[in-house]
């Protein structure tokens, strides 16, 4: 089982049967409170403690461009950036979950994902020509971009 899933689960477990293991949440709650006392969020290094990097990197990436624009911004003209920031990450999740129930569908009426994935693994190899992370890397640029620059600019004039 997945550690998300097993953590999810003696939770639910224990508070189910009223058998929660007391130990790491005593230990788990002194750790936050030593962060806190820090000055550092609990909750940013719970997370990044919980994800896996590949989910915790696009909101290290969110979170650099939101101190972007704080620095570049009067306290005024962040919270219209930083809510503009926040409305185009929202579109860009609500996106990427489109994106992800079309795929399926796709795979789904050409049969098993292993025979689409046999059948199309030369194609993507050949599209790509063996560049397909640093392909993917510097789409995640161009979206860490975009995102700065809608933030601090906008989409176009009012």
């Amino acid at each position: 089982m997945a550690p998300q899933a097993n953590v999810m689960a003696v939770v639910v477990q224990g508070v189910m049967n009223a058998n929660l293991p007391w130990e790491p949440i005593i230990v788990g709650g002194v750790i936050a409170l030593g962060i806190e006392l820090l000055g550092v969020g609990s909750l940013p290094v719970a997370i990044g403690l919980y994800l896996p990097l590949s989910l915790s990197t696009p909101i290290m990436a969110g979170g650099l461009v939101a101190l972007f624009v704080k620095k570049r911004s009067t306290r005024q003209q962040y919270n219209e950036r930083n809510l503009r920031g926040i409305l185009f990450s929202s579109g860009m999740v609500a996106g990427d979950a489109l994106i992800g129930v079309i795929v399926a569908l796709m795979i789904m009426s050409w049969g098993a994902y292993q025979r689409f994935y046999d059948a199309h693994e030369g194609a993507l190899h050949t599209l790509t020509g063996g560049h397909g992370p640093l392909i993917a890397l510097i789409a995640f640029g161009l979206l860490i971009l975009a995102l700065a620059h809608v933030a601090v600019k906008g989409l176009g004039k009012k």
